[in-house]
């Protein structure tokens, strides 16, 4: 023992020795010298440093080594740092694996208690689960998803452990295996600890909180670090700095700052074991002292008033709060080569390779940039995919397809995402999101609501730029008994000289028709579109038919054609066949600034489709309900859903055909065309 009132603390370390350092310190109204010595990898000149401390200092700390792994009810001993730890025969000895089941759990339940952010539904990356198993069961309680990376750097395996439950399964194997192999085989000793050797970046990347050593996160982890979370110990002044240069938001130490660094567990363990024997505790020695003492640990992390060290070293600007999600799928196989992961499968045989790709899992895709109303509201969204087309959605159980969405909205929600659009043909495929409402942790759109109210407003925009004039216009609705187009027919119905219902159920179009001719002087209706279309000043193609429905030859000159289904009712080689007919994509939505959507959406800048518009404009209004679900839609909601795009700033687009817009001129000359062929 050292001579006086001044105990000694020494942490032998198989780290770097760069690391050393030496300084004085109070703990509970006794002085105390900390001395950490590294051994650069040398276990044998650890052991000589702990038989030249034993019986010298009040206690040793092992750092750069673990003896004991718990994980869960099982601890494992690994041979290497119990041959060291043995090397002393009078001083305790400890590794601070004690701490790992009390401070550590705790400082995870204070950091949630102050800043429930940091883990609040995020993505955790344990380093290494069999080293801080018990801080990750308390992390699980509060975090959306916590990854373990044991084979990914301690044994250099391609292979995530997915849970904790799977953790506690794989140790039972092979930590008795590890537990007899070399420690520096599984865990970077000595100058290793200071070189970098970046692994795995895109798990790094997937994960909001990286927890573990400092060695392994600075030896391992991508220099970018932007806007993540670090949970870890021993970190010096430099090692703040080297954080803070690449990116890192919080920092979060386990173990408070002493003399402006943090320290191991085993340093602040063996702080603990020094007080403790000085106030007449007597040690054991074939006994852990976290096994006989644990209670006393919890009592003098009270007593000290000790805490973990929670520090913001790269403030960020205020999130967007209100998110939303949308999905999206290819409208036909040829667009899954526009990606260029999946170009070299262009060559395979179609059918077999869109089953193939309907088998994928859902993708993000992109985030797009941060929407702001002309009054200041935000709101930034996420677009996920399915790899399906509509020709295999409508092959596959409904029940398959519902199951993907669920899993996307599970996914939003771990991004802290309050609502999800339906996009495409995930709107109306089954019963148009009402199951997947049911089950999704978040509020579900269509998003047909806008698309109808858009269409409508279009409709008559297109009809007054063609001279017709919509009182006593022919109007068909194709698909009329279907949700969007009994919806269209409803509000267009008072206002038209004749109606045309189309569609393929010949007993839906009579009760539908029956309803219209209480509003409309003037109903036909049919099962079959060539019958009448020719007679038509304006045709709504609405139907879900993947190889549509709609024969621009049989067209009138001078007809509007909105077309509303995706994927598309009309073709562009036969659109590009009649230069004296005015052939349109549903109304769409023209977004309050510039928007970046991340991926290309076949749009023109600033424009997205209606149902996507509804998403976000139910997101920036704070609004995260399931506003648009099933087949029978409220037509007051489709006012009301016009009236609060318009106060958002949201516009109706210039009318666009085949993703290019059009302007006055071009409307002008396919109306010009028109009167002349007339």
């Amino acid at each position: 023992m050292t001579s006086g009132s001044l105990k000694e603390i020494v942490s032998v370390s198989i780290g770097s020795s760069l690391r050393d350092h030496t300084f004085e310190c109070e703990f509970l109204g006794e002085r105390y010298l900390i001395r950490r010595i590294g051994t650069d990898g040398d276990k044998q000149k650890a052991r000589e440093l702990i038989k030249e401390y034993d019986n010298k200092a009040s206690a040793i700390g092992l750092g750069g080594i673990d003896v004991f792994f718990q994980v869960g009810n099982r601890t494992y001993v690994h041979k290497d740092g119990m041959r060291l730890m043995k090397a002393a025969k009078k001083t305790p000895v400890v590794d601070g694996s004690g701490l790992k089941h009390t401070l550590e759990r705790w400082a995870i339940a204070y950091l949630h208690n102050v800043h429930p952010e940091i883990l609040k539904n995020r993505r955790v990356l344990v380093m290494s689960g069999i080293d801080r198993s018990a801080m990750a069961e308390v992390i699980s309680e509060f975090a959306s998803k916590v990854s373990f990376g044991d084979f990914l750097f301690n044994l250099r395996l391609s292979i995530v452990i997915k849970n904790l439950a799977s953790l506690k399964r794989i140790a039972r194997y092979v930590l008795p295996i590890l537990c007899k192999l070399p420690f520096e085989w599984i865990y970077p000793t000595g100058r290793r600890q200071e070189t970098r050797h970046e692994r795995y970046t895109s798990v790094f990347k997937k994960s909001d909180v990286v927890v573990g050593d400092f060695h392994q996160i600075r030896r391992y982890a991508p220099l970018d670090l932007k806007g993540k979370s670090i949970i870890t110990n021993t970190v010096t002044a430099d090692d703040r700095k080297d954080l803070k240069s690449r990116g890192v938001e919080w920092l979060i130490t386990t173990t408070p700052i002493m003399d402006g660094r943090t320290f191991g567990a085993n340093v602040l363990e063996a702080l603990f074991i020094a007080h403790l024997t000085s106030q007449g505790y007597e040690l054991d020695r074939e006994v852990r002292p976290s096994v006989t003492l644990r209670d006393e640990y919890l009592n003098l992390i009270l007593e000290s008033g000790i805490e973990p060290s929670i520090e913001q070293l790269n403030p960020v600007e205020e999130k967007v709060t209100n998110q939303f999600a949308f999905v999206v799928h290819p409208l036909k196989l040829s667009d899954v080569f526009e990606i260029k992961a999946f170009r070299w499968l262009r060559n395979l045989p179609p059918a077999l390779l869109e089953m193939a790709l309907a088998q994928l899992p859902p993708v993000h895709v992109s985030r797009t940039s941060v929407i702001t109303t002309p009054d200041g509201k935000q709101t930034q969204g996420s677009l996920y995919a399915l790899i399906m087309t509509p020709k295999m959605m409508m092959r596959l159980p409904e029940e398959r397809v519902y199951t993907d969405l669920v899993k996307i909205a599970n996914l939003a929600k771990q991004r802290s995402i309050g609502i999800m659009g339906l996009g495409a043909f995930t709107s109306v495929v089954g019963d148009a999101g009402l199951s997947v409402a049911k089950r999704s942790p978040i509020p579900v759109t269509s998003g047909n609501s806008l698309t109808i109210w858009a269409t409508v407003e279009t409709a008559k925009q297109a009809c007054k730029l063609m001279g017709i004039k919509l009182s006593s216009a022919s109007v068909m609705v194709v698909g009329a008994t279907g949700s969007i187009g009994k919806a269209i027919t409803r509000m267009l119905a008072p206002q038209v000289g004749r109606m045309v219902i189309i569609s393929r159920r010949p007993e839906r179009v009579l009760e539908f028709s029956r309803e219209i001719q209480s509003v409309c002087p003037d109903v036909n209706s049919g099962t079959v579109v060539e019958t009448l279309i020719g007679e038509m000043d304006l045709v709504i193609a609405t139907t879900t038919d993947p190889d549509g429905v709609v024969d621009v030859m049989a067209l009138k000159s001078g007809c509007v054609v909105l077309d509303v289904a995706r994927p598309p009712d009309v073709s562009k080689e036969q659109a590009e066949r009649r230069d004296d007919v005015l052939i349109i994509e549903s109304g769409e939505i023209r977004i309050p600034g510039e928007v970046d959507w991340g991926v290309n959406i076949g749009m023109p800048p600033n424009i997205a489709y209606a149902c996507l518009a509804e998403t976000i404009l139910l997101a920036v209004s704070g609004r995260f309900e399931s506003y648009t679900l099933g087949r029978e839609l409220d037509i007051e909601k489709i006012r009301k859903i016009g009236e609060l795009a318009i106060q958002n700033g949201f516009e109706l687009s210039e009318p666009i055909s085949f993703g290019r817009m059009l302007s006055r001129e071009d409307i002008t000359a396919i109306r010009n065309r028109a009167q002349s062929k007339s």
